[in-house]
């Protein structure tokens, strides 16, 4: 018997995160009806599985819930990739409709505040589709007027589903391996399939009539390129992947916010957030609290009560150290912050052990990030040719003396903040190791990227042109963080931003054809 021709598609989006589920939302709802394909490495998370159990979909739509989907290191977990750098240390990246956007502290920060960007509005406040600008403390995040997390596959995605609209189909568990390509005389390699291994294992080949778009973050994004054949020639040639186009900088300049942090306890109990979350006596109270909520049939939750509404990050601070990365190399960023601070209630065991924190956990982490760096970024490489084989990753780290100093700079500040009478008398330092009191102790610390917010991977003007396609290919477009050479705040409201701009680009270009 004959086997079916491949299904074909206008658009094929990889990856169902922040950026993905707004762009393919946005393209399924054109008024030109294109047929839209959004294949997403792992399980829903708006459906119960054994994957998902319920109580994983509580802890996701809930914002104050403390959220250990997938511990940091779980083998076998199917809600992470898995990946480790270069060193063996676990990576968490989220393996699951919603992203890391799912699992994220849901901080909207507007990385375009002066820009006068036209694409906004349709995202932000509470009336917007993605409830975006809506917060209850001094940071705004995405939190829904019901009070849960809003992301972006809740929000655009799912009413989708429930539409059952004809031209949108969403494929969960499909890891891409491949994007197939012809090439007709000197004109550049077009994209004419997508290759992937569905929950079984087997290889299904999808035809796409118009464009691949690629959101599969970071890590992803340029590891689906190099192995179809796109990035670095030498590189290729060494893992044996036929070169399909010579683009050196895909998976280069793979970088992440640096962060050093301090722990401190409070001296006379004070209660946190994170306490009143953790006290076995209050968790009944705090889920009828919630859950009343969540049966109000009022559009605002201006009368939201409990713990359970907030994610517990309240504010964070943004500072900028003049002349640092100001013009000149490094300078994409001119007038942007470059340090961001952090207080989170939390409290490291006293031993310094990363143990899980039970309650009472009256304490708080102070994280200070430097979120622009001079020094080199990292890159992501194909570790073999095997179609599932995890790819190499190796972060940025703090080597550049300019990037350091900065870094020296906030964590002195907030050393004398702490010192102040008024938190000095409330508060006792517990952070591990011996106190830093110079530069020269402080450039010795081993300082890399985690992974939390990576981006840079696939970056705009090297790897990328100026209309999110990659340089050397005639229809793939890359659309998530990876996209951004540099980004001054936390990353997750500018990923929705690249979702909804490509969704508009790709447009623009279909109906130019």
């Amino acid at each position: 018997m004959p086997r079916a021709a491949p299904a074909a598609y206008d658009f094929v989006v990889v990856g169902a995160g922040t950026a993905g589920s707004i762009l393919a939302q946005k393209l399924a709802t054109a008024p030109q009806k294109y047929s839209v394909l959004l294949l997403e490495g792992g399980p829903r998370t708006d459906v119960a599985s054994a994957a998902v159990p319920q109580r994983i979909i509580q802890a996701i739509n809930t914002p104050g819930l403390v959220r250990n989907v997938c511990p940091t290191g779980a083998a076998g977990c199917a809600l992470d990739w898995g990946f480790t750098n270069v060193r063996g240390a676990p990576l968490r990246f989220a393996k699951h409709t919603g992203g890391n956007g799912a699992i994220n502290g849901a901080q909207y920060h507007r990385a375009w505040i002066s820009a006068d960007l036209p694409f906004i509005a349709s995202n932000e406040g509470p009336d917007g589709e993605l409830g975006g600008g809506f917060g209850m403390a001094p940071n705004t995040f995405n939190i829904s007027p019901r009070a849960r997390r809003a992301t972006t596959y809740a929000e655009c995605v799912v009413p989708l589903l429930a539409k059952k609209a004809s031209n949108f189909k969403l494929i969960t568990n499909a890891y891409v391996t491949k994007i197939d390509f012809e090439q007709k005389g000197q004109a550049k390699p077009r994209a004419t399939a997508v290759r992937y291994l569905n929950s079984s294992g087997k290889e299904v080949t999808v035809n796409v009539r118009k464009e691949v778009i690629l959101a599969a973050g970071a890590i992803m994004s340029p590891t689906i390129l190099l192995k179809s054949g796109v990035g670095p020639p030498a590189h290729l040639q060494d893992i044996g992947v036929p070169v399909v186009a010579d683009n050196a900088h895909v998976g280069s300049n793979l970088r992440d916010h640096l962060s050093v942090g301090l722990n401190f306890k409070f001296k006379h109990g004070n209660e946190t957030y994170l306490d009143a979350v953790l006290d076995p006596t209050r968790a009944k109270l705090n889920q009828e609290l919630y859950k009343k909520l969540m049966l109000r049939s009022e559009p605002c939750c201006a009368q939201a009560k409990g713990p359970l509404t907030t994610t517990g990050l309240p504010y964070t601070v943004h500072m900028r150290y003049p002349g640092y990365m100001s013009g000149g190399k490094g300078g994409f960023i001119p007038d942007g912050p470059n340090i961001d601070i952090t207080f989170r209630p939390w409290r490291r065991p006293e031993d310094g052990a990363k143990a899980k924190c039970v309650y009472p956990c009256t304490g708080f982490d102070v994280t200070i990030s430097l979120t622009q760096l001079e020094g080199a970024g990292g890159s992501v490489q194909l570790a073999s040719r095997g179609a599932a084989a995890k790819p190499r990753i190796a972060f940025s780290s703090l080597t550049a003396e300019a990037d350091k100093r900065v870094l020296y700079q906030a964590y002195v500040r907030i050393r004398q903040v702490m010192q102040q009478q008024a938190l000095a008398s409330r508060t006792v330092d517990i952070t591990p190791g011996p106190p830093i009191t110079s530069y020269e102790q402080f450039a010795k610390k081993k300082v890399t990227g985690g992974g939390s917010h990576a981006f840079g991977s696939c970056a705009l003007g090297t790897a990328l042109d100026a209309r999110l396609r990659v340089k050397g290919l005639a229809n793939v477009r890359v659309a998530d963080a990876s996209v951004m050479p540099q980004i001054s705040v936390r990353p997750q409201a500018s990923v929705m931003l690249v979702g909804s701009v490509a969704a508009d680009l790709a447009l623009q270009d279909a109906r130019a054809r």
